[in-house]
């Protein structure tokens, strides 16, 4: 009988109270769970968090790194330089055989030119010669 007294009290579900009481009983449920996860992880065996002295280096330790950083600072350096080195060593020798290719592109050109220009007078002095003993 309390069910069908409740049920006839209740208000219409499509009306913005109804939805309302929705919100605040899904928010409540939420608020339970939440409070409920947290007391269960309360009891719970928690990893011992190291000591501070582990989890944080101390001035000696700090500066100890300080110089081993700055040692293989400047090995790295030193091995850029090298890198360096090298490589402007062999664009000079590539650039240096660039300049050689050309010169010698440059005289084979030349030279071409003047074996055309004897062949052509050769070539002349046989046209010569052919229309000379055709003559005969």
């Amino acid at each position: 009988m309390l069910l069908a007294d409740a049920a006839q009290t209740l208000p219409d579900p499509n009306t913005f109270p109804a939805i309302g009481w929705l919100f605040v009983c899904f928010g409540a449920i939420a608020l339970i769970l939440n409070q409920g996860a947290d007391f269960i992880n309360r009891f719970r065996t928690k990893e011992p968090s190291p000591p501070l002295h582990k989890e944080y280096a101390t001035k000696v330790e700090h500066d100890g790194l300080r110089v081993e950083f700055a040692s293989f600072r400047d090995e790295v350096r030193v091995s850029f330089d090298e890198a360096a080195d090298t490589s402007r060593q062999s664009r000079e020798k590539i650039y240096n055989e660039l300049r050689r290719h050309g010169e010698m592109i440059i005289a084979n050109t030349t030279l071409t030119n003047s074996i055309a220009a004897q062949v052509g007078k050769l070539d002349d002095k046989f046209d010569a010669i052919i229309s000379r003993a055709a003559k005969l």
